[in-house]
């Protein structure tokens, strides 16, 4: 069975040692203990999963994982080195910032429902702007005036407007 803590190199007593007395004649006795090593372990022995699952510490200290809740866990967790970032200072003055920037952390369903609003948030963007698009297109339409050339003047009505001069 597998347990997480939220503390890298957690050590728990199962139960404690008994140091030997040899006056009396008392042998030692050994005592259970179990090492969170980053924070993970993994512990196969009935007597100590027995002796974890009845543990004060469970719940806050650590946790009992199955396989499927381990993928959460993960996702979620962070790295116990913390994330470097270097800025080299060029002339007195800050430069360039080598490292990596990391983004909040969020569980799969979390960035599932993100991606699920962003898909749903541009549809509606392309729907409001294909909107807008035929309205214009409809105002262009209406204001297109079909032109109709006039139709040549005659002879007679272009002398009628215009006197002749005789000499």
């Amino acid at each position: 069975m597998k347990f997480i803590s939220k503390n890298a190199n957690l050590r728990l007593v199962l139960r404690p040692g008994i140091p030997a007395e040899p006056m009396v004649g008392r042998l030692a006795t050994p005592g259970m203990y179990v090492l969170f090593q980053d924070g993970e372990t993994v512990v196969n022995d009935p007597e100590y999963i027995k002796r974890l699952m009845a543990h004060p510490g469970l719940g806050t200290d650590f946790v009992a994982v199955s396989e499927e809740e381990e993928a959460a866990l993960v996702a979620r967790s962070s790295s116990i080195e913390p994330e470097h970032e270097i800025t080299e200072v060029q002339f007195g003055h800050p430069g360039k910032s080598i490292g990596n920037k990391k983004g909040p952390l969020m569980s799969p369903e979390l960035k599932k429902a993100v991606s699920d609003m962003a898909v749903e948030l541009a549809m509606k963007i392309i729907q409001e702007r294909d909107k807008k698009d035929l309205g214009k297109k409809q105002e262009k339409a209406a204001r297109v005036t079909v032109q109709v050339e006039p139709e040549p003047e005659t002879q007679d009505e272009a002398t009628l407007k215009s006197p002749s001069k005789t000499k």
